[in-house]
């Protein structure tokens, strides 16, 4: 039974934290990926802000410094309702957990076939949370643009077409 972040990811688990950052009109904001990023050609994809979390580092150290390493901006991270575990395999369900600010998502994705790390788990904690002011100074070889979905966009853009 998971109640707290560390029941879901263990020391020394490689991990991250991801932020759904809300603007003042409820939108997410995703960035779309720079020169930096494979992309195949004519092709663009959206990602989430947020990134490795470093040795020794707390949850939400990393979501604050992966916010102004990515956007130039801090962020206020916020509790969430509600958390969900998205496992590897399975469906989503809903889980209690005590650490504050209760994050959004944990959420477990595997390497990908290629990668150094092909078929191990990595977790992802994700915070809800808002930008603390407008985007500044973007490293163009990660982030080319930052784009607004509503959150029915967002969903329409999990589902297979």
């Amino acid at each position: 039974m998971m109640q707290s972040i560390a029941d879901f990811c263990p020391q020394g688990a490689e991990a991250g934290v991801g932020l759904a950052v809300q603007d003042d009109k409820g939108h997410y904001l995703f960035f779309l990926a720079g020169r930096g990023l494979y992309c195949p050609p004519g092709e663009r994809f959206y990602a989430g802000i947020g990134g490795h979390r470093e040795a020794g580092e707390d949850w939400l150290a990393c979501a604050h410094r992966e916010a102004l390493e990515e956007t130039g901006t801090d962020v206020e991270v916020l509790s969430a309702p509600e958390t969900w575990y998205i496992p590897q395999v399975g469906s989503a369900r809903q889980v209690a957990v005590s650490d504050r600010p209760r994050p959004l998502a944990l959420y477990e994705m595997i390497h990908l076939p290629g990668t150094p790390r092909a078929g191990e788990v990595y977790r992802i904690v994700v915070y809800q949370a808002r930008l603390c002011s407008l985007p500044a100074k973007l490293q163009e070889d990660e982030i080319l643009a930052i784009i607004a979905l509503t959150r029915e966009q967002v969903i329409q853009g999990s589902l297979p077409l």
